[in-house]
């Protein structure tokens, strides 16, 4: 959702920085002395220019930094017969998806995955509203059949940090 939000305000900054630059050519037909003013400028005071284009240049950094943190991927690395493995969360997450789709067909289950520090799965399921005993019988079941997923499909061995949003 963040990222939705930035990339619509970026989007916005871009679209209104063309038409800026749309109507500001666009006037140099009709206005003269605009166009006097601003050759003028240009040959007088060049620095003017250059600031424009040091700020211009910094506020790229600034956008370029921040989408590149915010897109990092972080990768699962596995040893598999004394060989590591980096693998992607998304394929973790589509294991996943399969599991809630065969296991529990009538319930919506979302589930997110991210690789904590030192190659740990945290999994957050969104469950919908369930008793206090089915919760309970679900997270045993989901626990016990999930780490025997991540073991089977990625020879994943390590504890995860399963966590339910209610």
């Amino acid at each position: 959702m963040k990222t939705n939000v930035i990339l619509s305000v970026l989007h916005l900054f871009v679209l209104f920085l063309i038409f800026g630059c749309g109507l500001f050519f666009l006037s140099f037909p009709w206005a003269p002395e605009f166009s006097t003013y601003i050759a003028q400028l240009l040959i007088n005071k060049p620095q003017v220019f250059f600031s424009i284009g040091l700020i211009l240049l910094g506020i790229g950094a600034l956008f370029f930094l921040g989408f590149y943190a915010q897109h990092r991927h972080r990768f699962l690395s596995i040893e598999m017969k004394g060989f590591y493995c980096d693998v992607d969360p998304l394929i973790v997450e589509r294991y996943l998806q399969n599991y809630w789709k065969y296991s529990y067909p009538d319930m919506e289950i979302r589930s997110n995955v991210k690789v904590l520090p030192d190659s740990y799965l945290e999994i957050s399921v969104s469950l919908p509203s369930l008793s206090d005993l089915e919760r309970d019988i679900f997270l045993e079941k989901a626990e016990v059949e999930i780490g025997k997923l991540l073991e089977e499909k990625l020879a994943y061995k390590r504890k995860f940090i399963f966590t339910v949003l209610v």
